[in-house]
């Protein structure tokens, strides 16, 4: 993988879910699926052949039909032309999703100061003698001092961190009449110029043509390109991530001498050793085909988690605590009839999403295996960056940060 990062150099939109019809706000990431977008529609923007939204057989032998989609066309212009290469490589190229820069994420584990968000941060995977924050004991060890909730999003060392936003107001236009609609007056918002971080698999030999053809890499993210929005220069590093072995197992033996050092409640087998695994992007990991009558116990539910999981961990291994917040995300393909465009409903587990895992294998018989898992992720459509994980993040890893 190699590390790409995005120059904002316009306002970025990148549509969540909308809540009302007049209202739409960023999300503070870009997720893989919106990056391969940008390229996709750059490279048909350059295609000699390729008609806007024509339905066309990209796969004759499963006669599978789409809309604004790249593949090799094998036609007489294709032998000219100089993304070819790219096109015939670009099902192959893998994104991950992209973040501000210098961020991590928060687990849902993470706890803040009520008051002040710059007091840092206390994990409570691992349950605290008491959850109170540290800085504001300090200047006053009353009752009520002290308190902290929840957090959730990204955070720079010990401060929440928040993209900065604009806001704009447009109005639709009636596409007949060409003026202004009547009642239709929508605020757009979106994060303003910034710098997002991220890896592409597969990128350099698009990069070089770029070059050769717009002597600049320049793409657009999101939506709202037709009116500036989402413009991109791609800044690219040598350096890549690598999962060191010898450092997964000194951060696997830290964490679980901590459960030791610091299980007040007495929770925990001193049999099994412990994996906490961090979700660093969203994941789709096929909870929506499961069948659900009711409600579950928790033993029942930890074997559900344990099933999904097994698809993509083959040692032996209970789930011990599972934290999460899922969202149903139901898509739309421009490839099928007019009256039934929708795709399924998936079930997104949100980034964030941590769980804790029990085994009684030695760790360091795992860690080939966790190492891979870390690279590869978890679940479907990890080459749009779904499934990312971390195993040992640093808020597990120490229980609090405060400086």
């Amino acid at each position: 993988m190699t590390y790409v990062r995005l120059k904002m150099e316009s306002p970025l939109m990148v549509v969540g879910r909308n809540l009302t019809n007049n209202y739409r706000e960023s999300l503070p990431y870009i997720s893989g699926d919106r990056i391969r977008a940008g390229f996709a529609k750059y490279i048909l923007q350059n295609c000699p052949i390729y008609e806007v939204n024509k339905k066309e057989v990209v796969n004759e032998k499963e006669n599978k039909v789409r809309c604004n989609w790249v593949y090799y066309r094998n036609k007489k212009e294709c032998e000219k032309c100089k993304f070819s290469q790219a096109c015939k490589e670009f099902s192959n190229m893998k994104f991950s999703f992209f973040y501000p820069e210098g961020t991590d994420i928060l687990p849902f584990t993470a706890m803040s100061c009520k008051y002040n968000k710059k007091h840092g941060f206390k994990d409570i995977l691992i349950r605290p003698k008491e959850i109170k924050c540290k800085k504001c004991i300090e200047k006053d060890n009353t009752s009520m001092a002290g308190r902290m909730e929840a957090v959730y999003g990204f955070r720079k060392g010990k401060n929440v961190f928040e993209v900065d936003k604009v806001i704009y107001t447009r109005n639709a236009i009636n596409k007949y009449t060409k003026t202004s609609k009547e009642s239709a007056l929508y605020n757009i918002v979106a994060v303003k110029n910034d710098y997002f971080e991220g890896e592409i698999q597969g990128i350099e030999p698009l990069l070089k043509v770029m070059e050769e053809v717009d002597n600049e890499k320049i793409v657009r993210i999101g939506s709202y390109t037709s009116i500036g929005m989402g413009l991109a220069e791609i800044e690219v590093d040598n350096k890549s991530y690598k999962c060191k072995e010898e450092n997964l197992i000194q951060k696997l033996n830290q964490f679980n001498q901590r459960i030791k050092d610091e299980d007040y409640y007495k929770e925990y087998d001193e049999k099994f050793n412990y994996i906490p695994i961090l979700f660093k992007s969203n994941a789709k990991l096929g909870l929506e085909k499961e069948k659900v009558d009711g409600y579950l116990s928790d033993n029942e539910y930890r074997d559900r988690w344990k099933k999904l999981l097994r698809k993509d961990i083959k040692f032996d291994f209970e789930i011990e605590k599972v934290y999460t917040e899922t969202e149903n995300y139901r898509g739309y393909d421009l490839s099928k009839e007019f009256n039934d465009i929708r795709e399924d409903i998936v079930v997104l587990n949100k980034m964030g999403t941590t769980i804790l895992f029990k085994t009684k294998e030695d760790l360091t018989n795992l860690v080939k295996d966790l190492s891979k898992i870390q690279v590869k992720g978890l679940g479907f459509e990890r080459e749009n960056g779904f499934g990312k994980i971390e195993i040992c993040n640093e808020l597990h890893l120490k229980g609090e940060i405060y400086e």
